[in-house]
């Protein structure tokens, strides 16, 4: 099961983590996105989980 605080250092690094080598995009800004697969069965939290991290990050939730 993962926790809590490892999804928000993971996606909190993502977002605003310094790397040695980054890959960009042909178009600026583009390419460094972060994929994650909520799975479960329904009431578990999963749109809350995406929800949450979308408010914590201050960045649009896409779907």
């Amino acid at each position: 099961m993962v926790s809590k605080k490892l999804i928000e250092a993971l996606t909190t690094f993502q977002s605003g983590g310094k790397a040695k080598y980054t890959f960009d995009d042909f178009v600026e800004g583009k390419g460094r996105g972060l994929i994650m697969l909520l799975y479960g069965p329904p009431g578990v939290g999963k749109t809350m989980t995406a929800e949450g991290l979308s408010e914590h990050l201050k960045r649009p939730l896409y779907t």
